[in-house]
């Protein structure tokens, strides 16, 4: 898919075909190319598109920038240096960037990625990519998706040593 050839799409109710990748708890579906048409059928309350993400607030996290398709089992592992080139890869291809970040019991939270204006983030991330990283943004919400709004000036990396 090209990303000109997707946006005549964005918000608007589609059928498509593709298989279904899950880590746990999440999923994501990983369209077969060619498959996208407009949805002839008119949409109802429940199956509208989710508009505008809701803002939920600033925050700082840690963690590590990654794909989301490896990540949700597409590959194993699909974080981390072991993953790097191959998320860096994938993230060229136009898969969805995700922030992954970690708690001290090592509880996960995936959220995807965009920037200030909502609109994905790929090939700008590649040189933080399956680094340890601190990021600054606004933690929104599409229906019950998590979105991390960024702004590059605020991803530090973080000293390893």
């Amino acid at each position: 898919f090209n990303r000109q050839e997707l946006e005549t799409f964005h918000l608007k109710p589609v059928s498509l075909q593709g298989s279904l990748l899950q880590n746990g708890t999440r999923s994501m579906l990983e369209v077969t190319p060619g498959t996208i048409a407009p949805w002839k059928e008119a949409a109802s309350a429940s199956t509208a598109p989710l508009g505008t993400p809701l803002p939920a607030g600033e925050i700082t996290l840690r963690g590590e920038i990654i794909d989301s398709k490896c990540y949700l089992g597409a590959m194993n592992p699909g974080v981390r240096k072991t993953h790097r080139a191959c998320a860096i890869h994938c993230l060229r291809g136009g898969i969805p960037a995700a922030f992954l970040a970690r708690d001290a019991t090592g509880g996960e939270l995936a959220l995807l990625l965009t920037n200030p204006q909502g609109r994905p983030l790929g090939m700008e991330v590649l040189d933080f990519v399956a680094e340890p990283v601190e990021v600054r943004g606004s933690l929104q919400f599409a229906g019950e998706l998590p979105v991390f709004a960024i702004d590059l000036a605020h991803v530090h990396r973080l000293n390893t040593r």
